[in-house]
C-alpha cells in the first residue's frame, strides 16, 4: 500500500511572478525548517517576516508559506535561508515539460515506422539469443522482455491508466464535454502500482494533458498486440505520478514530492521528462534547489536510477534536474545518427553560466537517444519523430498516434533501457519492505549501470565523449549484452 500524503496543494491556477520572472509562482515560497523546529516557532518566523504557513508537505516536509503582497520571491526566500532555522528555502520554480515472448520485429501496425526503436537496435536488444528455444511457426522466439517486478515512476502530467469520471475540479484542464477519465487502449496490458497526483492532490495520477501518456507508451507501450506501436520495455510496471498541471507546467513542490513520493514506494527508475528554464542551471541558483538536490541524492542512495531531459532551448546548458549529477542527462539525436537535433541541449555553457562541463560525465550530457527533428533523414516519406500512443491534447476520452518531437521522448528511451538492464539481474529485483524502501540495490550498483550505457553507447559527433553527444547514441543490444557478458564472465 503505497504512503499517501495526508495534504497536498493544488497549486494549478496560482499566479505567476512579476514580469520578467514568469518562472516562479508569485505570492509563496517553500522553506524546510530544520526538524526541531516547533510549529509555533515556524509560525513565529514567518511572522516576523510578514508570512503566513499555508501547508506543509507530508511527503518532504517542508512548508509552502505566504507572503507579502508585492515582495520578491526570490529575496524573502533568501532571508528565509540565511535563517538558522531553516535548512533551505526557495520560490516556487515552475518546471516545464520537454516538449514474455513474442515475434520479432512485432505485429503493432506502426512499428515499421518508429525508426527510433531500429536506431537504438531494439530488435536485437529484444533476442535472447542466448536461450535454447528455437523461433516456432510463428516466428516467435525467445524474447527479453520487462519484469513486473521492476517500476519505473513516470514524474509527467499523468497516465490515462483507468476509466475514472473526472472530478469536477480537474474539468477546468480538459475540452468541454469530456468527462471520464480512460485507459489507453494500447496500455491496457501494462501493470500499474499506485501513485499519486502531486497537482491536484489526490490518488489518482490521470492524464489531462497528453505528455505522461506519450512518455510512457515509449518506455512500455503493449508490444505485439496488433494496435499502434510497440515501446521498448513491454512487462515493466508503471508508477504514474502527476507533478505537471493541465498547461504542461508543474512546480519544484510537486517536482520534490514526486521524487520523495516514487523513492519511498519502491521505484526502481525514475523518469522525468521535464525541467527548469536554462537560467535555473547557473549556480548562483544552487541554494534554491537544495530541496531538488537532497530528494536526488535520498533517491540515488536508495540505488534509485534517475533519468531526465536536458530540454529543448537549443544548445543552450543542460537544465535542472538533468543537471544534477546523479541523473543521466540524455539529450536528442536526429535519425541520421550523426547530428544533434536542433532543438537538443548540450553542455555548451551560455554568457554568465560558468559551468565547467566534463564531456559524457555526469553534470554534462551523459548520452543521446533519436527523437528526430521533422525531416526525412531516413527516407521513409514520414517526418523524424518518435512515434506512439497519446490522448488527444487535453481530451482523456480519445486517442491517437502521433509524431513526437523534444528530449522529453529521448529520455524514456534510456529510462526504458535501463529497466531492462534491472529486469535482466540474476540477483533478482529490489523488492522493497513495507516501508518502500529498496533493500537490493544501492548508488554503486546505479553506477555500475550508468558505466554499461556509456561504454556500449555507438559514439557520434566528435570521436569520444563529446559536449553535444556525451558518450553517444543508446544501443539497447549492446548494453544487453553487455550486462550478460558481464555475468557470465563473473561466474
Amino acid at each position: 500500500m503505497c504512503a499517501l500524503p495526508a495534504t497536498a496543494q493544488n497549486l494549478g491556477t496560482a499566479p505567476m511572478a512579476e514580469a520578467g520572472s514568469t518562472d516562479m509562482l508569485t505570492g509563496m515560497i517553500l522553506v524546510q525548517f530544520a526538524d526541531s523546529v516547533s510549529p509555533e516557532t515556524i509560525a513565529a518566523v514567518a511572522a516576523e517576516r510578514g508570512c503566513a504557513v499555508i501547508g506543509e508537505s507530508q511527503i518532504s516536509g517542508f512548508h509552502w508559506l505566504q507572503i507579502p503582497d508585492g515582495a520578491s520571491p526570490r529575496a524573502m526566500a533568501e532571508q528565509f535561508a540565511a535563517d538558522p532555522d531553516c535548512e533551505w528555502a526557495s520560490p516556487e520554480f515552475v518546471t516545464y515539460s520537454h516538449h514474455g515472448s513474442f515475434p520479432i520485429p512485432p505485429d503493432d501496425p506502426f512499428y515499421s515506422i518508429q525508426t527510433h526503436l531500429q536506431l537504438i537496435n531494439v530488435e536485437d536488444g529484444w533476442a535472447d539469443d542466448d536461450s535454447d528455444s528455437d523461433s516456432d511457426s510463428e516466428g516467435r522466439r525467445a524474447t527479453r522482455i520487462g519484469s513486473e517486478d521492476v517500476v519505473v515512476a513516470v514524474l509527467d502530467s499523468g497516465v490515462a491508466f483507468e476509466n475514472r469520471p473526472i472530478p469536477p475540479y480537474e474539468l477546468v484542464g480538459v475540452v468541454p464535454g469530456a468527462m471520464n477519465y480512460v485507459l489507453a487502449p494500447d496500455l491496457a496490458e501494462t501493470h500499474f502500482v499506485d501513485g499519486f497526483d502531486f497537482a491536484n492532490g489526490d490518488p489518482n495520477a490521470n492524464d489531462d494533458r497528453f505528455h505522461g501518456t506519450a512518455v510512457t507508451a515509449t518506455i512500455t507501450q503493449d508490444t505485439n498486440n496488433g494496435m499502434r506501436t510497440a515501446g521498448i520495455a513491454p512487462g515493466v510496471s508503471i508508477m504514474p505520478v502527476k507533478v505537471l498541471f493541465f498547461d504542461g507546467n508543474g512546480t519544484l513542490s510537486t517536482l520534490v514530492d514526486g521524487i520523495n513520493f516514487a523513492t519511498a514506494n519502491g521505484a526502481d527508475v525514475i523518469n522525468m521528462s521535464l525541467g527548469f528554464p536554462s537560467f535555473a542551471s547557473d549556480p548562483a541558483f544552487d541554494p534554491f534547489f537544495a530541496g531538488l538536490d537532497a530528494a536526488i541524492q535520498n533517491a540515488y542512495d536508495s540505488g534509485v536510477v534517475l533519468v531526465a531531459s536536458t530540454g529543448n532551448d537549443g544548445g543552450g546548458i543542460v537544465s535542472r534536474p538533468a543537471l544534477n549529477p546523479n541523473v543521466i542527462a540524455v539529450g536528442a539525436s536526429n535519425f541520421d545518427s550523426a547530428t544533434r537535433t536542433f532543438y537538443s541541449q548540450d553542455s555548451i555553457a551560455e554568457a554568465g553560466i560558468g559551468i565547467p562541463p566534463t564531456a559524457g560525465l555526469p553534470g554534462s550530457v551523459e548520452i543521446v537517444a533519436p527523437v528526430g527533428d521533422f525531416s526525412d533523414l531516413d527516407g521513409n516519406t514520414v517526418p523524424d519523430a518518435v512515434v506512439q500512443e497519446m490522448i488527444v491534447p487535453n481530451d482523456p476520452e480519445n486517442f491517437g498516434t502521433f509524431l513526437l518531437l523534444g528530449t522529453s521522448f529521448s529520455a524514456p528511451q534510456v529510462a526504458a533501457a535501463a529497466a531492462l538492464l534491472l529486469s535482466e539481474d540474476d540477483d533478482g529485483d529490489s523488492d522493497s519492505d513495507s516501508d518502500g524502501d529498496s533493500d537490493a540495490r544501492t548508488a554503486t550498483d546505479v553506477d555500475a549501470l550508468r558505466e554499461v550505457l556509456r561504454q556500449t553507447a555507438v559514439d557520434i559527433g566528435a570521436a569520444g565523449a563529446d559536449l553535444v553527444f556525451g558518450a553517444g547514441q543508446l544501443d539497447l543490444a549492446a548494453a544487453l549484452d553487455f550486462d550478460d557478458d558481464s555475468d557470465s564472465d563473473s561466474d
